[in-house]
């Protein structure tokens, strides 16, 4: 059993297309190609998954999908990766774009309550958009980034089905080529390696792994009301 694989020569269709963990590049490549096809328009599609990361594994993803994206104050921390990051380990991601922190330890917690607010609201605001993409009608493809196995990337899928039907929607799995990966089938799993490459990664590596994809849309239609509560 494998992986389905999109041959090179033909061009699969998708109308939006947006990064579902578990680090930046995939936002980044996304936003890299559809520059490149819309201009300026391109840039601003952004959804809760696209700027936060996570070690490894699909359990934060799923995770937030079975929490409805709900996020509290009080699951988070802070924890030092390089330098202090606001982590939630509900979840395991590090929001590390959304807060600054200074060398004064004993300051982090207070400096993490000052900056809650506006986060919690920038993420609530991008989890009402998630929900959106994923629950229209329309020919959606999702890209998972980085180092999970192909069970991990089926399991995603799974849980993405339960929750949203999803019946017009495609996984792109870009796993790095120096995992050993197990075969797995599913229709509408695609596996496409990438090169392991530090921030932002290899770009003709993820220029190969979408080859043959065309994205029609730049950005999500009008936004609809959706409780996150």
């Amino acid at each position: 059993l494998y992986y389905s694989r999109f041959p090179s020569e033909s061009l699969v269709k998708f109308d939006f297309a947006m990064s579902i963990g578990f680090n930046c590049q995939s936002r980044h490549h996304l936003s890299r190609i559809l520059r490149n096809r819309f201009g300026k328009e391109g840039e601003d599609s952004r959804n809760f998954f696209d700027w936060l990361w996570r070690d490894s594994s699909v359990d934060g993803v799923v995770a937030a999908l079975n929490n409805n994206f709900k996020l509290d104050r009080a699951d988070f921390c802070v924890r030092v990766k390089g330098t202090p990051q606001a982590y939630n380990p509900q979840y395991g991601f590090y929001f590390t774009h959304d807060f600054t922190f200074g060398k004064n330890e004993l300051l982090w917690e207070e400096e993490l309550d000052r900056q809650w607010s506006a986060c919690k609201q920038k993420y609530e605001y991008l989890a009402v958009k998630t929900i959106n993409a994923l629950r229209a009608n329309r020919a959606t493809l999702l890209v998972l980034c980085g180092a999970m196995s192909a069970d991990e990337a089926i399991r995603l899928f799974a849980t993405l089905e339960e929750q949203f039907g999803m019946t017009n929607i495609n996984l792109l799995h870009t796993p790095f080529s120096n995992q050993n990966q197990t075969s797995i089938i599913h229709p509408r799993v695609i596996a496409r390696p990438i090169l392991y490459k530090d921030w932002p990664g290899d770009n003709e590596s993820w220029d190969q792994a979408l080859t043959g994809i065309e994205i029609l849309q730049a950005r999500e239609t009008e936004m609809r009301s959706v409780s996150i509560t």
